[in-house]
């Protein structure tokens, strides 16, 4: 039942990425137009913390910062399933290394979640 709610909520609150497409080399007199398929922007962005956020607050700060959410895993001893209950717990890839730089991914890359109602999983 958890996993089919999960599925339903993700459809209905996460956004669909299309592809941009650019014409290039349309110059006057042209024949052909050459598409230039564009899937993500190459520019890098820092992984944003999402450890101790609620579930649909995670989500809308990816969709804010161009990314997008990857796979969600929900702890197997969820007691009381309401959405404003999940939490995030851990998340791939992290925002830091384990040295304190900060990690940086494309926009568009995904980050994986995994939520849980027990604040004590959190790690601060």
């Amino acid at each position: 039942m958890i996993s089919s709610f999960l599925s339903l909520f993700l459809f209905y609150f996460q956004g669909f990425s299309y592809p941009q497409f650019h014409p290039i080399g349309n110059e006057k007199g042209s024949e052909h137009v050459k598409v230039n398929v564009d899937y993500r922007n190459v520019r890098k962005v820092p992984v944003p913390r999402l450890v101790g956020l609620p579930l649909f607050e995670a989500m809308q700060m990816l969709r804010s910062k161009k990314l997008e959410v990857g796979l969600i895993f929900a702890d197997d001893q969820i007691k009381n399933f309401t959405i404003s209950d999940l939490i995030v717990y851990i998340q791939n890839p992290k925002e830091k290394y384990d040295d304190g730089r900060q990690n940086y991914i494309h926009k568009g890359e995904q980050i994986d979640l995994w939520i849980t109602d027990d604040r004590s999983k959190i790690k601060k």
